[in-house]
């Protein structure tokens, strides 16, 4: 699709079913996008914004273009079977949950992945599928106490939490590939969770909770001035 005029959205779906790739160049903010039929490859073209929600079928892919992507904003949740993004990624993306089943695969911008909200189960992120971080940073601004399910093929890289309101709370075995950087709000785990940080841990915020019984490893730990570590009853390396 591509033009200069304008869509009104009335809460609609747009399924994209083409079976072949195809090229969004959009003015207008749509609501929800699924793809269907096996084969399909919906590549934007600028920018995309979508007031509702995303579903990238088993077998489809989304992603930016190559050489004209831009900023990809989906207010609602983006649920991925098939594939979303591709590894020239770069723009900035902003979802507001993210969930990868078992098959699919997020490649992540290079830029930043913030997430901004969460799903109706309280997940911001539940990855069961693969994830390529591709030396990208994922924030979590979600104005609540939410869930990140980590899990699976794919480490983050960088894991930022920037939200006052905010406490994002770890439920699986995880390694963060770079660095964890707790501006404001709260990082946790959850009980007998181990997490590997290969990089730097900074806490500006709070990170950790009292029952907290995993081991931790960090790079290194840095608490600012006004930030707090609530260390592990294990071990912190």
């Amino acid at each position: 699709r591509a033009g200069s005029g304008n869509i009104v959205h009335n809460s609609g779906t747009v399924t994209w079913d083409t079976g072949g790739t195809s090229t969004m160049y959009a003015l207008s903010t749509f609501n929800n996008i699924t793809t269907t039929t096996s084969g399909t490859t919906l590549r934007w073209f600028s920018a995309l914004t979508l007031a509702g929600t995303l579903t990238v079928a088993a077998n489809t892919t989304v992603h930016e273009h190559s050489s004209a992507g831009g900023a990809f904003t989906v207010n609602g949740d983006v649920s991925v079977s098939g594939t979303l993004g591709d590894s020239d990624a770069y723009s900035a993306y902003s979802f507001g949950s993210l969930t990868i089943a078992s098959g699919g695969t997020y490649n992540a911008t290079s830029g930043t992945t913030t997430i901004t909200s969460e799903t109706s189960g309280g997940y911001a992120i539940d990855h069961d599928g693969t994830f390529t971080h591709n030396n990208g940073t994922v924030l979590i601004t979600t104005p609540a106490t939410t869930l990140l399910d980590l899990l699976a093929t794919g480490n983050l890289y960088n894991l930022t939490i920037n939200h006052a309101s905010c406490v994002a709370r770890i439920v699986s075995h995880s390694t963060i590939d770079n660095d964890v950087t707790v501006t404001a709000g709260t990082l946790n785990t959850a009980y007998d969770v181990n997490v590997t940080v290969t990089g730097d841990v900074s806490v500006s915020g709070t990170f950790g909770l009292a029952e907290e019984s995993g081991a931790h490893s960090f790079g290194s730990l840095t608490i600012a001035s006004g930030g707090t570590h609530i260390a592990t009853s294990g071990t912190t390396t």
